[in-house]
């Protein structure tokens, strides 16, 4: 958690795949709420499912108030940093 600048274990999941830190809490904590069992929410693999699941809504509504990006900003940046641009 030092290492990544975070303090969950779904918000460690959510930078290992390549989210900006200021929205890893938020979608950390609602990958955990998804994930079905222990094991899923320690899953990197399962988290890179989820990421790339997520609506524009679901992206939007991780967006911390107050932050100048939109949702779609934040998605865009997390493409390109996981090596996917569109």
């Amino acid at each position: 958690m030092i290492y990544h600048g975070v303090n969950t274990e779904p918000a460690v999941l959510m930078r290992i795949n390549s989210i900006p830190r200021s929205i890893v809490t938020n979608l950390g904590d609602r990958f955990a709420l998804i994930s079905e069992n222990e094991e899923e929410k320690r899953s990197v693999r399962k988290a890179r499912t989820f990421l790339k699941s997520l609506s524009e809504n679901d992206w939007r509504e991780a967006v911390p108030k107050g932050t100048k990006m939109t949702g779609g900003d934040y998605r865009e940046v997390w493409l390109r940093l996981a090596g996917d641009v569109v």
